[in-house]
């Protein structure tokens, strides 16, 4: 068995645990594990084809550090949610998504910290830059995206399709919208701080894109 931590919402972690299971064409199974109320509990569990450990990026290829750990290492407790995974389970239903960051719903049944939250909220405000694309949050619900005609890029849809100019921040969910047309879409933050921003990636193996603060505005 081996396993990885995968940072979430600047102070938490979730953990991936995968196995290859029987023979070479059974797949793997794979447990997410993270902190509800308090307590470690498994938040998912399934099987799939999907070797994660080859595959799998945080924000660029190999920057994930998996470790060889035991069975025993898993938390006895388990949310409805994963039990009712396990039934897939037992009727040899595979898991095989289009991309790797379906496989990872068990990131919004963390149980939110709130001071963390409140403290992103207020750090995304101002000018980011992944060094292609630049995103400004201002105050007010205020925003400006400049971004290239590359419908790969995690603010093609917003700068082009919608034309967002008005931003609003949910509990680790950034939702970026034409204010008179009162349409637009939402992405999943993992991380933002003073330096960074990491929002869901468009790349089918890479959970987040990474956009820096830009010390030039």
């Amino acid at each position: 068995m081996r396993t990885v931590g995968i940072p979430v919402h600047n102070n938490q972690t979730l953990d991936v645990f995968t196995r290859r299971r029987g023979g070479l064409y059974d797949g793997f199974e794979v447990w997410m594990v993270g902190i509800v109320k308090s307590e470690r509990v498994i938040l998912d569990h399934f099987i799939t084809q999907e070797h994660m450990e080859r595959r799998l990026a945080y924000a660029r290829p190999g920057d994930l550090a998996w470790v060889d750990t035991e069975l025993s290492a898993l938390p006895s407790q388990k949310t409805r949610a994963a039990q009712e995974a396990e039934e897939t389970i037992k009727r040899g239903k595979f898991l095989d998504l289009a991309s790797l960051i379906y496989y990872f719903n068990a990131v919004y049944w963390l149980s939110p910290d709130r001071k963390m939250c409140n403290a992103a909220k207020r750090a995304i405000l101002g000018r980011w830059t992944d060094g292609v694309a630049t995103i400004t949050f201002e105050p007010e619900s205020r925003l400006q995206i400049s971004c290239p005609a590359a419908a790969s890029h995690p603010l093609y849809s917003a700068a082009y399709d919608h034309q967002a100019d008005w931003w609003s921040f949910a509990p680790w969910m950034l939702h970026m919208l034409n204010d008179k047309k009162k349409s637009g879409e939402r992405t999943s933050v993992f991380r933002c701080d003073e330096r960074e921003l990491h929002i869901l990636s468009r790349k089918r193996d890479t959970l987040v894109h990474v956009f820096h603060r830009d010390s030039a505005a």
